[in-house]
């Protein structure tokens, strides 16, 4: 059974039935289509720049501004609006604020549907759906570093729940009908799929188990594996949901015990066969930590575990070594590396990368450069080349043509630790 749960603050309310809610109303105010949106969007975040950041509690000193750090997808026929945080996001609060750039509300605005009953009326705007706050990895941020997990868990067994490696889904019931959708968009090739493997009569039994405790369903959030959701590791065509979460229509998230009742409910005499319960283990954060760190572990994404108490209970997502491994290989290269550097556009395209190999890209930059400055000919950088490199001889000639560039800009040596080995290959 799932013994975890993280609840809402005050203010994680307040956001959800208040300022969010306003928000609504604000922007369909002014768009109530995607058309509306490319044509307005781009003049009204600048428009109401002030306003925004205030909303979101950004301090102006960041020099951010919220327009560019949340999103929203609109569905004009059934009056839904889907609020989420951009990639751009990532891209400069990890920065700023020493971790506080992730303000409570920008965490919250992750997959959040608002149905609306006329454009700019708040007294018409309701949540429907909502989904985990924004998570982070090990280390990510300084609240998810090691030493402040560890003083948080001292020795004390944590739960940790596997993470599948697929796509987020959340179902919820609009004007009748079941709904799906991922944290980013009301409508992608994955709904069909999800509505196929979780059904209305599913979510119809799901309500009456969590009516049992008293409870009003608002969410089911799961993981959707199918070939169609395929990202690192193989499933050998698995077509199945993982229950991960589910939300009343307070925005709260249901208790784990009810969670587990709605599971053996839903699956009662084979009713479906598509539902799955993450695999879950307690073990120390150490433990953990040596766990995700086994390289000899293939083919798995890594766990989720759950660390505090009350407020401060949170969700850190902690990745194994190899799928680590396998995001590099699918997003970097190191001649696409020496090219960025060539070019002077590392911050710039490093920026667009998954968060977990955000830090690998950087300790690559500093592996070509020590390389590059340590030796007296390019042929050093030959050693760098893999299968994930392609071709020898084009690999070759950005070697050629890095180290000429290199040298003419005359770069300061870096001691960057032991970056002798090929980050992918060690």
């Amino acid at each position: 059974m799932l013994k975890e749960t993280t609840f809402l603050t005050q203010a994680e309310s307040q956001f959800l039935h208040g300022e969010f809610k306003h928000l609504v109303a604000k922007l369909t105010s002014e768009m109530q289509t995607r058309d509306d949106k490319k044509q307005k969007w781009r003049y009204l975040k600048k428009q109401w720049n002030d306003e925004l950041n205030q909303m979101m509690g950004i301090d102006p000193t960041w020099g951010v501004k919220a327009g560019q750090l949340f999103s929203f997808d609109l569905d004009a026929r059934r009056k839904l609006i889907l609020l989420n945080y951009t990639p751009a996001a990532h891209n400069v609060l990890h920065e700023v604020g020493n971790g506080a750039g992730w303000t409570a509300a920008l965490r919250l605005m992750r997959g959040l549907v608002y149905a609306y009953e006329r454009p700019g009326d708040v007294n018409g705007v309701r949540m429907v759906s909502r989904s985990f706050r924004k998570f982070f990895n090990l280390d990510e941020v300084p609240d998810s570093e090691w030493q402040t997990l560890l003083n948080e868990a001292r020795d004390k067994p944590v739960v940790i729940r596997a993470k599948e490696d697929g796509a987020m889904i959340q179902y919820f019931e609009h004007k009748g009908q079941l709904c799906a959708t991922t944290r980013g968009r009301l409508e992608t090739q994955y709904v069909s799929t999800a509505l196929g493997l979780f059904t209305s009569s599913d979510f119809a039994i799901a309500k009456h188990a969590a009516n049992q405790y008293g409870i009003e369903l608002m969410t089911v959030v799961v993981e959707l594996v199918h070939p169609i959701s395929a990202v690192h590791v193989d499933y050998n065509g698995e077509k199945s949901v993982y229950l991960l979460a589910a939300y009343d229509k307070g925005g709260e998230e249901i208790p784990a015990v009810v969670l587990e009742r709605m599971f053996m409910k839903i699956c009662d005499g084979g009713r479906n066969h598509h539902l799955r319960m993450p695999l879950q283990r307690v073990m120390t954060l150490q433990q953990a930590r040596d766990e995700i760190n086994d390289r000899s572990v293939m083919n798995k994404e890594g766990w989720v575990a759950f660390v505090g108490s009350g407020p401060r209970r949170r969700r850190i997502k902690l990745k194994y070594i190899s799928y680590i491994g396998e995001m590099v290989k699918s997003k970097l290269s190191y001649k696409y590396v020496m090219n960025c550097l060539c070019k002077d556009r590392v911050d710039y395209m490093f920026h667009t990368l998954p968060e977990e190999i955000r830090e690998v890209a950087y300790r690559m930059v500093a592996q070509v450069q020590k390389i590059a400055n340590d030796s007296p000919s390019y042929k050093a950088l030959y050693v760098l080349h893999s299968e994930n490199e392609g071709g020898v001889d084009y690999f070759r000639t950005v070697c050629r043509q890095y180290y000429r560039w290199e040298q003419s800009n005359k770069l300061p040596k870096l001691n960057d630790g032991d970056v002798s080995l090929p980050i992918y290959a060690a």
